[in-house]
């Protein structure tokens, strides 16, 4: 039995039609065992001495056509399940492909001899310092979409928090910085100066606010009631 095709190419929609072929193979072999529980139960209840007439005889070939176009569905459904289950596994192989070999293609894009463009973090003074090296970073990077950058970092983290932490002179969270570097194609070592980067100037804002913070009220003594 040949499997149809899927109705369209996209993994999300290969995957629906997969799960909602598994739920017709349930039924399919729901229907199975039900039309061979009433074969075996006509079977059973007709007289040997009556098996022979018209009726009986007409009962019988009903469940086994009944029977036979349940098995005939029950193997058209397993069919096609296994031949989504393959297309599934080939969508997300090439979508995987895709991705490494985009990411790839980033990392192996460097400046000429005696030309450093790429930003260095780890001078920055203030938040705003380190979210324009971000962003220099990412026109360094040859500009990704963020759409693009979402997909190279496994959609971890959405386009439009890229967008929006990337729009800002605020230092977003730490996993935000570090897939932007994934996004743009970067390497471990990039990683690690922008983690850097990001980590001294927290532990500055961090000692700042504690030196802020105003300092303990004493208590007043308390007279002893005369």
């Amino acid at each position: 039995m040949t499997a149809r095709k899927p109705r369209s190419t996209t993994l999300a929609s290969i995957e629906r039609d997969l799960e909602a072929c598994a739920h017709a193979e349930a039924r399919a072999r729901a229907d199975v065992e039900l039309a061979q529980e009433r074969l075996q139960s006509l079977q059973a209840s007709i007289p040997m001495d009556a098996r022979a007439t018209v009726e009986a005889g007409r009962a019988l070939n009903e469940a086994r056509e009944c029977l036979t176009h349940a098995v005939t569905r029950h193997e058209h459904v397993q069919a096609e399940r296994h031949y989504l289950t393959g297309k599934v596994h080939q969508a997300r192989a090439a979508a995987a492909a895709a991705a490494n070999a985009a990411a790839q293609l980033l990392r192996t894009i460097s400046d000429a001899d005696g030309h450093d463009l790429c930003p260095d973090p780890v001078g920055a003074r203030t938040p705003a310092e380190f979210m324009a090296a971000l962003r220099r970073y990412r026109i360094w990077a040859g500009e990704p979409s963020f759409r693009e950058m979402a997909r190279l970092c496994r959609r971890k983290i959405g386009a439009s928090t890229l967008c929006t932490a990337l729009g800002s002179d605020k230092m977003p969270r730490l996993p935000v910085v570090l897939a932007v570097i994934t996004g743009c194609g970067g390497s471990e070592e990039d990683q690690k100066q922008f983690a850097t980067a990001w980590r001294e100037l927290r532990f500055a804002q961090e000692s700042g606010a504690q030196q802020a913070l105003p300092p303990p009220r004493a208590l007043r003594p308390v007279s002893a009631a005369s």
